[in-house]
């Protein structure tokens, strides 16, 4: 429970870095370890139950036996037979207990295969996962394929982004971003402004992430459809780190396949050098400081090599030296970088080709 726990607290992990299909089978292997442990304890407390009955049922039986050729001997007396004759009840309720039971594991087998039989066909001969049925809009037709196969023609190489007259409604408080927005391949953009202005929800309405708000998202000069994710093409670093209990390696690479090197000069890159690639992360990084947390998370969104890369707060919690290291090291990159922070140093900001504020 607490491994199925772990996979829907990371879910938009596994969503923003492409690996549903890593998703699917954890989840999978999960609730099929439980369903086996729930199976074994079941059978054990339904042999025990039936034995226990079996034996109190031949007990009465041969107690009854015992007791009338007693009283046809004259030995005991007939008050006594018809105390025991009172048992008898528990005796037929015992085996009318067995009988429900048994109709009622026989319906709920044809109720299963008549609601749920479907999902048998989900499964292939490999034992993972097929296209699930609630897999139906852009990101998840391409989410059983890996952006590197590149046979996928639905995958979209985002060069120019726009937002115009973008306006979110969160329970009745209306936030209107004040500002359209155009950023262009290659280059770096900042977006700063005070908290609750409405920064990182602009983002999550770029890449899909949250579809309820107005105005118009514009993707290489195409209106982008409300529902469609664009995480294949775009390196999205939430401020909310989450990490699961595996290897760094894993989490860095998560539906990818590095070498160990590549996950060494990717944890170089972060500042993360010191640690083995190895190490075994507990729930969320319990082991782990906010620092590095955060850097697996950049570094996680550098394996991919994508040609955009947005980062929101993702160096929030790092020292002012290695937040300086990092972010001059995403700007060295040739993708479109988007960046939100409350504070960008001179440094950075003269390395921007525009700085967008939000009030």
């Amino acid at each position: 429970m607490n491994k199925i726990r772990e996979l829907m607290q990371g879910f938009s992990t596994f969503l923003e870095n492409t690996a549903f299909p890593i998703f699917l089978k954890k989840s999978r292997d999960a609730s099929h370890k439980y369903a086996s442990y729930l199976v074994k304890s079941k059978s054990f407390t339904g042999i025990m139950s039936g034995v226990l009955t079996l034996i109190n049922s031949l007990s009465t039986i041969l107690a009854l036996a015992i007791l009338s050729v007693l009283v046809i001997e004259g030995k005991v007396n007939s008050g006594s037979y018809l105390v025991v004759i009172g048992l008898l009840p528990n005796f037929g309720s015992c085996v009318m207990e067995f009988m429900s039971h048994k109709a009622f594991y026989k319906s709920g087998k044809e109720l299963y295969k008549e609601k749920l039989g479907f999902i048998n066909n989900l499964i292939d001969n490999n034992n993972t996962y097929k296209m699930p049925f609630f897999m139906s809009n852009h990101a998840y037709n391409i989410a059983s394929t890996e952006k590197d196969n590149n046979e996928n023609n639905d995958i979209v190489e985002v060069k120019e982004i726009e937002t115009k007259d973008i306006c979110f409604n969160f329970n009745g408080k209306i936030v209107k971003i004040n500002q359209d927005s155009y950023f262009e391949s290659g280059k770096k953009y900042g977006i700063i402004g005070e908290s609750g202005c409405g920064k990182s929800s602009l983002l999550k309405a770029i890449v899909g992430e949250i579809n309820n708000f107005d105005g118009n998202v514009i993707i290489n000069g195409e209106m982008k459809d409300k529902s469609s994710i664009l995480f294949y093409d775009i390196a999205y670093v939430n401020q909310n780190t989450y990490l699961f209990n595996d290897t760094i390696k894993n989490n860095i690479q998560m539906n990818l396949v590095l070498s160990d090197q590549e996950v060494s000069d990717l944890m170089q890159a972060v500042k993360l050098e010191n640690l083995d690639l190895n190490y075994m992360i507990t729930e969320n990084g319990k082991n782990l400081s906010g620092g590095q947390k955060q850097r697996i998370a950049l570094a996680r969104a550098l394996a991919r090599k994508s040609n955009v890369i947005i980062m929101d707060e993702a160096t929030a919690n790092l020292d002012e030296i290695t937040t300086n290291f990092i972010e001059n090291f995403i700007l060295d990159t040739d993708a479109m970088v988007i960046m939100i922070s409350h504070h960008l140093s001179d440094e950075i900001k003269n390395r921007l080709d525009g700085i967008i504020k939000i009030s």
